[in-house]
């Protein structure tokens, strides 16, 4: 009985070793960019993008702050599962894996499309799509994703072959609701897109005059993203500038209509020369971008301390958000007569005048304005380095030059 017993014991904790080798890693909370680059994993990276006030800056991989640095197929196929199986907000998604797009390397880009196809064609194959919000905001995410991934990035063919058969097979066949026949038809298009092709015949400069007309700047832009003829993208782009300055509501666009064609077409934005166009003020539009409070959790043993966000009902249980200054930092600068906000990103062709997020200049080493105009803190800062900085004052100031002036202090 005695080795009966010993042998089902055995094999019980053989079963329960089993079962928790089967349980994906756990994580703390709150869990910073800091804690997700060092473990380097697609689930890591996942895990992060579900907290409150997590931000997409760590998919930069060419990034000086935390970033993800994942690459592995099962790392990629994690990234696609916190949309298809978890909880990762869409647009959140979205914006991860664009950026991810543009910052890696060319096979790591087409390896992760290749996870994104077969993620696609899994969703599309749920009957929720047609009715579902939910489903249908990943369904959008990673449709936006892959149309309007960077040029020169593609999935692997031979990777993708089966998805895009079977997905023109269904198609033919009628298998789809309508909602996934739509999504599906548009990523056909882009396919053939990709290889020149309009209808099933070249695509020429005719073909966009017709479209600018018609003022269709999505097919427009569709283009731009996937001909693979540089002057045809180069003409598409044209034309979406050309429909964004007859709709511009500011007389500085329209009466220097060539100079911003030039500018827009050069760099993608209609950035201004302080040096020509000094700001004579700033202010923050505090309606548009909410300033949270920060709590310091110091390390007494390391003399570190972590910031965190100081807010609901468990203050330090999130990390700090992002803050998006373009539309919410605005400033009056000599010579214009509309105020000016930050650029957006140089793809969306944007004819307003603006500034540069590299014009805004914090003062303070806690926080940082990227390449996007989006405001990060810090995670972590020496208790030195904390304590002075709150040393002897009420609260935290956090002043900024703006174009090279002392105008804005948060």
């Amino acid at each position: 009985m005695a080795v009966r017993r010993g042998w089902a014991f055995l094999l019980l904790l053989v079963a329960l070793l089993a079962l928790g080798g089967g349980c994906g890693r756990s994580y703390p909370s709150p869990f910073t960019a800091q804690d997700m680059a060092a473990i380097g994993t697609g689930d890591a990276l996942v895990h992060y993008l579900r907290q409150p006030g997590a931000t997409a800056a760590v998919c930069d991989r060419k990034s000086d702050g935390p970033r993800f640095r994942g690459s592995s197929a099962d790392d990629l196929a994690d990234v696609t599962g916190g949309l298809v199986d978890g909880n990762v907000r869409p647009d959140l998604w979205q914006r991860c894996t664009m950026i991810l797009l543009e910052s890696s390397t060319p096979d790591e880009a087409s390896s992760l499309l290749d996870a994104m196809a077969h993620a696609y064609r899994k969703l599309l194959g749920r009957s929720a799509i047609e009715t579902d919000p939910g489903e249908r905001a990943k369904l959008e995410a990673i449709h936006q994703a892959f149309l309007l991934r960077r040029r020169g990035t593609a999935p692997h063919a031979a990777a993708i072959e089966d998805d895009v058969a079977k997905l023109r097979d269904v198609l033919t066949k009628g298998r789809l609701g309508p909602m996934a026949s739509k999504y599906g038809h548009e990523v056909l298009t882009t396919i053939d897109l990709e290889r020149g092709l309009w209808n099933g015949a070249p695509l020429t400069v005719a073909t966009l005059d017709a479209l600018e007309k018609d003022k269709d700047e999505t097919l427009l832009r569709r283009i731009a993203q996937r001909v693979p003829d540089e002057s045809l993208e180069r003409e598409a782009r044209r034309r979406i500038v050309h429909l964004h300055i007859a709709a511009s509501p500011s007389p500085d666009v329209r009466l220097h209509a060539a100079d911003v064609e030039a500018a827009v077409m050069a760099t993608g934005r209609n950035a201004i020369d302080p040096a020509r166009h000094a700001p004579t003020a700033a202010w923050l539009d505090e309606q548009r971008v909410h300033v949270r409070g920060v709590l310091v959790r110091q390390d007494l043993w390391k003399q570190t301390a972590t910031l965190l966000a100081y807010e609901g009902e468990k203050p330090g249980a999130s990390v700090i958000p992002s803050l998006d200054l373009r539309g919410a930092l605005y400033a009056r600068v000599d010579g214009l007569k509309d105020t000016v906000t930050l650029c957006a990103p140089p793809a969306t062709l944007d004819v307003a005048p603006c500034l540069l997020p590299s014009e805004v200049k914090p003062k303070v080493p806690i926080v940082y304005v990227d390449a996007e105009g989006l405001l990060h803190f810090v995670e972590r800062v020496t208790s030195k380095d904390a304590m002075r900085l709150v040393y002897d004052t009420p609260n935290l100031p956090l002043p900024f030059d703006v174009g090279g002036r002392p105008l804005l202090t948060i």
